[in-house]
C-alpha cells in the first residue's frame, strides 16, 4: 500500500500538463488495479481537495478537516492514522498518507488513500470472512491502541479490545 502511494506520488511530483481528468483516471486505475484504498485523493499545500476518486464522495474543491489529514498535510512525511469516523460519510476509515514533492524539493501537498473498516476492503480480502478451522478460530487485526481492525463479524470492528489478556500482552 506505501509503495502504491510512493509511486503515484512520485508520478505527481510535477505538473506535467496533466487535466483534473487524467489525474482523476490516473487515480481510479490505481484503485481499481490494487483495491487497496476504497478512496484516494490529492491534497494541495494549502488544504484543498484537488482530485477524489470516486467522484461521487464530491469533496472536490472542499479544504480538509480531519485531524488525520490536516496532520498528514503538516507532517510532510508519510502517515498512517489510528481508525476515526469520518465526518461527512460516517465511515470508520484508516487514512494513509504519502508527501507530494516537486523534483526541486517543493512541498506540493499529499496523495492518501482511506480503506473502509466496515465495509470490502483490502483486510476482509485477505483474510476473508471465514473461520480458519471448525474450532470456530478466527483472525483478527488489532492497532497499537487496541482497537479493532478487522474482525469477520464487521459489528465489532472499531470496538476497544485494549482490556483482553492477549491483546494487553501483545501490545
Amino acid at each position: 500500500m506505501r509503495s502504491s502511494l510512493e509511486y503515484s506520488a512520485a508520478k505527481l511530483s510535477d505538473d506535467d500538463g496533466s487535466t483534473p481528468k487524467q489525474v482523476d483516471d490516473n487515480l481510479e486505475l490505481m484503485r481499481n488495479s490494487s483495491n487497496y484504498f476504497n478512496s484516494i485523493t490529492v491534497v494541495d499545500a494549502d488544504g484543498l481537495v484537488r482530485n477524489v476518486v470516486p467522484a461521487s464522495l464530491g469533496t472536490t474543491g472542499d479544504r480538509i478537516t480531519s485531524k488525520a489529514s490536516l496532520e498528514a498535510l503538516s507532517y510532510k512525511k508519510p502517515y498512517i492514522s489510528s481508525p476515526y469516523m469520518t465526518p461527512t460519510t460516517k465511515r470508520l476509515i484508516v487514512f494513509m498518507s504519502q508527501p507530494i514533492f516537486s523534483n526541486n524539493g517543493i512541498y506540493r501537498g499529499i496523495l492518501s488513500g482511506t480503506f473502509y473498516l466496515q465495509e470490502n476492503n483490502i483486510l476482509s480480502m485477505i483474510f476473508g470472512d471465514n473461520n480458519v478451522d471448525d474450532s470456530g478460530s478466527y483472525y483478527y487485526i488489532v492497532d497499537s491502541s487496541g482497537h479493532l481492525l478487522y474482525h469477520p463479524d464487521k459489528q465489532f470492528i472499531g470496538e476497544d479490545v485494549s482490556s483482553n489478556k492477549v491483546v494487553q500482552k501483545l501490545m
